[in-house]
This record gives structure tokens, C-alpha cells and sequence, in this order.
């Protein structure tokens, strides 16, 4: 058996896939270790917090943001997110929702500018450029593209500026 995981695994690598378990043996597949957002909506509960602040910074076109709305119908949720193609969708999306609010940059130590490497896979771009020698996390098809340049903000300075003191969920 473990010759034959080890097997589909290394073809799934091969082809940009990674294998990993998401649940623990015996547990129903929605039980809470399955579901990062049910976990954080317990934490969040037992604390007592209802108008909670959420950060999604690098939101791409809103995957999250949605998973967390569900979670959190009340909450205010910050989307970061500097490509204008996936800026052009969060506001498509959620532009009747006057809680999310879309924040056209990326998010470093300091206000300024900076390069944004644009994968073929836009889920992928990042203020990093794409490793060459590694492709582990990358599936073939997410080559680089090309790069633009992008606003970036430091989250303490945009709280300051927003007046948000606490930041309940930081999404990375």
C-alpha cells in the first residue's frame, strides 16, 4: 500500500498536483478539523465577538471572501488584492455588499510601489517572483507571465488610516 501511495503521489507531482489527507480518520468530512472556517467561526463565538474585522489580502477574485461572508454575515471584510483583473471581479461580485470593501493593493512592510509578478495562473501572482527551482507548490500551468507594477500598503498604516483597531482574522 505504501509503494502504491508513494507512486500516485509522485505522478500527481509530476503533473502540479500535490496529495494530502484533509480529514482525520473515522471524522464525517464536515466535521470542524475538516473546515478551517467553521474553526475559526467557533473561536470567534466562544469569544463572544459578533461585528468582527476580517483581512483577505491577496483575494484574487473573492474565493474566500465568500467562505467568509457565509460564515460571517455580519462581518466587515477588508479584500486586498492589486491585479486589475481580479479587482474588476471582487467588485463585480460584491458590489451590492456594503461590507466588503475592496482595497486596490498588495500588502508589504510600507506604503509605495512594487513589482507584482502576474502568473498564467492568476492565483499564483504574487510580490514574489516564482521560484525556477522548485515547482512543488506552482502546477505547470501557472508559468510566469510577465510583471506589472502595484500600490502596496502596510497593514498597521491602512488600520491607522481606516481606524480599525483589531484585526479578528488575518488571511494571508
Amino acid at each position: 500500500m505504501k509503494l502504491t501511495k508513494r507512486l500516485v503521489k509522485k505522478t500527481l507531482r509530476g503533473l502540479g498536483y500535490e496529495l494530502r489527507k484533509i480529514s482525520a480518520p473515522g471524522l464525517p468530512s464536515n466535521s470542524l478539523l475538516s473546515d478551517p472556517f467553521l474553526i475559526q467561526r467557533q473561536i470567534i463565538n466562544s469569544l463572544g465577538k459578533t461585528d468582527i474585522c476580517i483581512f483577505d489580502v491577496g483575494a484574487n477574485k473573492g474565493q474566500t471572501a465568500r467562505r467568509y461572508r457565509s460564515k460571517f454575515p455580519t462581518a466587515e471584510i477588508y479584500c486586498f488584492e492589486p491585479f486589475p483583473a481580479s479587482i474588476a471581479e471582487l467588485k463585480r461580485q460584491f458590489s451590492n455588499d456594503q461590507k466588503i470593501h475592496i482595497v486596490p493593493k498588495a500588502v508589504a512592510q510600507e506604503k509605495g510601489v512594487s513589482t507584482f509578478y502576474v502568473n498564467e495562473f492568476d492565483a499564483t501572482n504574487s510580490l514574489f517572483p516564482r521560484p525556477t527551482s522548485d515547482r512543488r507548490y506552482y502546477p505547470r500551468f501557472a508559468g510566469p507571465k510577465g510583471t506589472i507594477e502595484v500600490e502596496v500598503i502596510g497593514l498597521d498604516e491602512f488600520s491607522r488610516v481606516s481606524h480599525i483597531s483589531v484585526i479578528d482574522i488575518l488571511k494571508l
